[in-house]
């Protein structure tokens, strides 16, 4: 009995210490929630204040201290270390796996196959770097602003404001300036360092320190917000900052930009505030032409029952202000001429109009997708822009590079890869028969090809005879369609004459180029031609290619070359040229590829971003090493290569003699 009690004793001892250390331990992660909160609360109460230009320089174009040259070799070492270096040890890795994968194999039966792998693998610079490619023009045709709160202090001479104060008496306050006085205070002599911020908001790497340059105490400047259009330097939680101070801005946004924010001024309609997720206006986007003299201007805007944060909220209700509001600024876009100057600020001798409008309705939390409705209110329905030798018509959520000149200098790239190819390919025919033969029809395939705009550069300048462009975006399929078009070239339909000149369908990358490539050798077998070429380019966004067209592009043995412009040369490059030129497998079979150039291109002149060329061809016989003779594996001549792995040749690859 004694020893019972004894026991219950001790569980009720260690019942109690159990609660207690849990107590403890919910208080301590109580109190580290409130220090953090408190924490986020004291960056984004020191987020709220002014910036100077250098400040906005430093986040928008954090390069803009260095010279041209400095730039350029700021790049160029990024791009060797961070793409090259990395892409190498990608690709060496997956032929290490493979490696050990056979060496097991070896030791379970007598005697060795050989170790498979690739002759330009075992090389110092398997990856060669192109001297980088530089732009004449930083200017960005395209740019995407965001409604907010500027902060200023109350002594400073700011122009629009101090015009916008001028012209409005003390009596006639609108209900954006009843709640004007933001009680932030920051001393006459601080010195401000800000760290660059993340893009979902402010974290311990985006806190602002404000450090006192002197020991007596200065009088504090009281800090006044204005609804206003620009850059959220400062994160989420910080305010906007006007545009006007960064190099790569044109002077047509920046006018735009004032114009908008003399709107607010007496608009009764509250900026959306991204924190509360309350308020009416959003964002804008902005795109500008001046070869053709054009500007298109998106503006997105909450629903009339207000954000997120407002639905709560019956008393919200902006439809009567609304219709009035939007009335205005119909009349005051449309009396706008948007001043045109240099890059030193020298008046250019021309103006452009607003000559599209658009209003986007979004109650997500984020950014709307590229393919969000928008609601068309006057002008035209499209932007025009020239490039090279081709017009292009750019809808509201259609993919356009955003360096018009730059675009020209990347397409060229291309098209010298693609003609480099074909002339060696044409060489070798004549080297193999003795005398001049009829070319083939070349035949490009423009992966991801959004508008068409690569495509149609390559044909409008005669490299390639015929373009099939694949998207699974149906309105960018429409926007190539209609480009095609303007260009002189009528789209084919899917079950239409293989001949013509273009086809630009929304599918599956791998379904279109399959039968494509049946249908072309079909039509070379009935007509006794010379037979066609393929090659590929392809344009994906940031995240990379998808696996399926990675596999279909490694599955076609007739597509011998591959140029892949890629916006995000030292991530999902890396990954997608790891899935290329790895060995056969289950998965990705086919016959590799080799990176055989690489040529970046500044196309974002004074940031550290950069768009890279890569070109990969099919690997040849004679970058093999280490692989035995065997009578099953596919071997071909002309410009169809021999396969790595020795499984059987494909139905395909025994069509095809000479590419």
């Amino acid at each position: 009995i004694m020893a019972k009690a004894s026991m219950k004793e001790d569980d009720h001892d260690h019942d109690g210490n159990h609660r207690k250390r849990k107590d403890r331990d919910h208080d301590q992660q109580l109190g580290d929630k409130n220090r953090k909160r408190h924490h986020r609360e004291e960056i984004a109460q020191a987020a709220r204040r002014p910036m100077t230009e250098h400040e906005v320089r430093s986040k928008i174009t954090p390069l803009y201290q260095l010279s041209a040259e400095q730039q350029v070799q700021q790049k160029t070492m990024e791009m060797v270390r961070k793409c090259a270096m990395a892409m190498s040890k990608e690709i060496k890795s997956r032929f290490r796996t493979l490696h050990q994968t056979k060496s097991r194999q070896a030791s379970n039966r007598r005697g060795s196959q050989g170790d498979p792998t690739y002759a330009w693998v075992k090389e110092k610079r398997c990856i060669p770097i192109e001297p980088l490619v530089t732009v004449p023009s930083p200017l960005r045709n395209k740019v995407e602003y965001t409604f907010g709160y500027r902060y200023v202090y109350e002594t400073d001479t700011d122009d629009a404001t101090k015009d916008n104060d001028a012209t409005r008496t003390k009596d006639a306050t609108t209900p954006m300036e009843e709640e004007a006085k933001v009680e932030t205070v920051v001393p006459k002599d601080v010195k401000v360092e800000t760290v660059v911020p993340e893009a979902d908001g402010p974290n311990d790497a985006t806190m602002t320190e404000a450090k006192e340059s002197s020991s007596t105490a200065e009088p504090t400047l009281p800090v006044r917000k204005i609804p206003s259009v620009g850059f959220m330097a400062t994160g989420w939680s910080g305010g906007v900052s006007k545009p006007h101070c960064c190099a790569n801005i044109p002077s047509e946004q920046c006018a735009v930009v004032d114009v908008l924010e003399d709107f607010l001024q007496d608009s009764p309609l509250p900026v959306y505030e991204p924190k509360s997720h309350q308020g009416f206006w959003r964002y804008i986007t902005l795109r500008t032409s001046r070869r053709t003299k054009q500007c298109m201007l998106i503006v997105g805007h909450a629903p009339v029952s207000g954000g997120v944060g407002d639905k709560d909220n019956d008393a919200v209700d902006y439809t009567e202000k609304w219709q009035t509001e939007r009335e205005r600024l119909i009349q005051t876009l449309q009396n706008t001429q948007l001043p045109v100057r240099s890059e030193t600020g020298q008046e250019l001798g021309f103006t452009l109009p607003i000559t599209s409008f658009f209003l986007q309705e979004f109650d997500g939390l984020s950014n709307p997708s590229p393919d969000h409705p928008v609601q068309h209110v006057f002008g035209k329905t499209v932007l025009e822009e020239e490039l090279g030798k081709c017009t292009f018509q750019i809808s509201p959520g259609a993919f356009f590079q955003v360096n018009t000149e730059g675009a020209e200098l990347l397409y060229q790239i291309v098209m010298d890869r693609l003609q480099e190819f074909i002339q060696q390919r044409e060489a070798r025919r004549e080297e193999k028969h003795k005398e001049v033969v009829p070319p083939k029809t070349n035949t490009l395939f423009d992966v991801c090809c959004g508008t068409g705009t690569i495509g149609l550069a390559c044909l409008k300048a005669g490299v390639v005879d015929r373009v099939v462009g694949v998207d699974i975006s149906e309105p960018a399929i429409e926007d190539a369609k209609r480009n095609a078009k303007v260009n002189g070239f009528e789209d084919g339909k899917e079950d239409g004459d293989s001949e013509t000149k273009t086809r630009f369908v929304a599918a599956r990358a791998e379904h279109v180029m399959n039968k494509e490539i049946s249908k072309a050798t079909k039509s070379s077998n009935s007509k006794k031609g010379a037979g066609h070429r393929f090659m590929a380019v392809v344009d994906p966004a940031r995240v990379g290619l998808h696996t399926d067209v990675i596999r279909a592009l490694r599955n076609a043995p007739q597509i011998q070359r591959v140029v892949y412009v890629s916006c995000n040369p030292t991530g999902s490059l890396i990954k997608d040229a790891g899935l290329l030129c790895a060995p056969p497998t289950k998965k990705y079979g086919g016959t590799a590829f080799r990176p055989t150039s690489s040529h970046p291109v500044d196309m974002f002149p004074l940031t550290s971003h950069c768009e890279m060329v890569m070109t990969f061809d099919r690997c040849q016989e004679s970058d093999i090493v280490g692989q035995p003779k065997d009578e099953n594996t596919a071997s071909s001549t002309g410009d169809v290569a021999t396969t790595v792995d020795v499984q059987p040749a494909t139905s395909a690859e025994k069509d095809v003699k000479e590419g």
